[in-house]
């Protein structure tokens, strides 16, 4: 399994947890948010958090959570 589809997979389990649905693109789309950040947080320290799948938790579900279902 690669890490994108790690990734996806905790995405979509968040997701479910929050009973929240996005549709195939939409996941896809946070998911190029993650690796952006990933790579921009390595040249301007955007974020103490350095790994991706706490990145899709601390900053991708988190913000999620405050969407009203």
């Amino acid at each position: 399994m690669s890490n994108r589809e790690a990734l996806r997979q905790r995405l979509r389990a968040g997701l479910t947890t929050l009973k929240l649905e996005l549709d195939d693109p939409t996941i896809e789309q946070q998911l190029d948010y993650v690796d952006l950040l990933l790579r921009w947080n390595a040249a301007y320290n955007l974020t103490a958090v350095r790994d991706a799948g706490e990145m899709v938790t601390r900053h991708l579900l988190d913000s999620l959570a405050m969407w009203p279902t």
